[in-house]
Order: structure tokens, then sequence, then C-alpha cells
């Protein structure tokens, strides 16, 4: 792993869905996105991504701690719960989390939901109109998105790496 931080924005997987009158926020992965989480978590760890240096942090929100806790299983490290994350934050919150959480050296996985973590993105890259072909702007289920830092990570200025996309056999 090269020296920086690596911010990694990662949509949940593919979720049942919504049905009418249910909450929004118990909504579970599908067998799908189960297999995607279990495909990104496939790609972190061909890239060294494992234990000590990789922190995950998950939106409380079913749909997504179920795809953080695939992916932390993989790498074997804990999933940490902040409810900044969850689809009721607002961006400016959510920047709050990722500036707290990232460190200068290693691995920040956040999983969460959209639009807020597609708003966090552009507000971490130093241009995100230049990142077009490479991320078109949105972040669809199932995708992520790697950002690398030479050090910690603040707004604005940061280099878009790769866009990710999960598994999508459907």
């Amino acid at each position: 792993m090269s020296a920086g931080a690596t911010l990694v924005l990662l949509r949940h997987g593919n979720a049942e869905r919504p049905t009418p009158g249910g909450s929004d926020e118990v909504r579970a992965l599908t067998a799908r996105g189960q297999r995607q989480a279990r495909h990104i978590a496939g790609l972190f760890q061909q890239r060294g991504w494992m234990g000590e240096g990789v922190r995950i942090v998950s939106s409380p929100l079913v749909r997504a701690e179920q795809t953080a806790r695939i992916v932390a299983g993989a790498l074997r490290v804990e999933v940490e719960i902040d409810d900044r994350l969850s689809t009721h934050a607002d961006v400016p919150e959510q920047i709050e989390s990722a500036i707290e959480h990232a460190t200068a050296q290693g691995v920040l996985v956040l999983v969460g939901h959209n639009p807020t973590l597609s708003l966090l993105a552009h507000a971490r890259l130093e241009s995100p109109q230049r990142h077009e072909r490479t991320w078109p702007g949105l972040l669809h289920t199932g995708e992520g998105l790697v950002i690398r830092s030479p050090g910690v990570m603040r707004p604005g200025g940061r280099r878009l790496v790769e866009a990710l996309r999960l598994l999508d056999d459907e």
C-alpha cells in the first residue's frame, strides 16, 4: 500500500425494494447485494487491504451495515457504526465524519447511501468535473470510489484513483 490516506466511498449492495408503509431503515441486502459485497471484499484483498491500517465505518441502516460486515469479515477488521452516515445526515456532517475517521496512512472505507456519498465525493475531489470519464458523478447501488491523498484527508485537493463497479451478474 502506498504512503498516504486512501478513502473508499462505498454505496451499499443491492437491497430489497421498499414495501408500502415499511421502514427504509430495515431494508436488507438481496442475494445479489450479498454477492456484490463479497466481490468488493475480494477486490480489497487483491490490493492487500486487510487487518491493521483498514477501518470500515458504516451507516446504521441494515443494508449498509450488512455490506460493511461482509467486507469487514473478509478483511478481518471490525465495523464501526456512525449515525452521520445514515440517509438522514447532511453532507457537512458526512464530511466531518470522514475527516474525523481518516488518518494520514491506511484505508478508510465509508459505507453509506446516495445522494450523500456522491455529494461527499464531489466535496473531497479537487475538481469533480475532471473525473467525469472515470466517474460520471453519481454512485449507483453497488459502486465505490477510491480517493487518494498524500496526507490526512481534507476537503478538496484529493485525487480519484478509480471507480469500482461491484459484481453485476443480473
